[in-house]
């Protein structure tokens, strides 16, 4: 990958990981920062293995390019 790619890589990860947290922090109940940080973290890592997945020919994958449209 070059450097424009991980550029884009990483803007598309930052995004990814401040939707989740949008929409997790409704539930969040009484988990710690740290906690936080890491469900995010975990389902951000989850939904990019999922993109590769779908990436792969005859995946038979629904997302798109850049992954789910979203996760609402």
């Amino acid at each position: 990958m070059d450097r424009v790619q991980d550029s884009r890589e990483e803007r598309r990860q930052a995004a990814l990981r401040a939707e989740i947290a949008a929409r997790l922090s409704r539930v969040r109940g009484e988990l710690t920062d740290t906690e936080f940080s890491e469900l995010v973290e975990s389902v951000a890592q989850t939904a990019a293995r999922f993109r590769e997945i779908d990436a792969k020919p005859g995946a038979g994958g629904t997302a798109g390019p850049d992954g789910p449209a979203s996760f609402g």
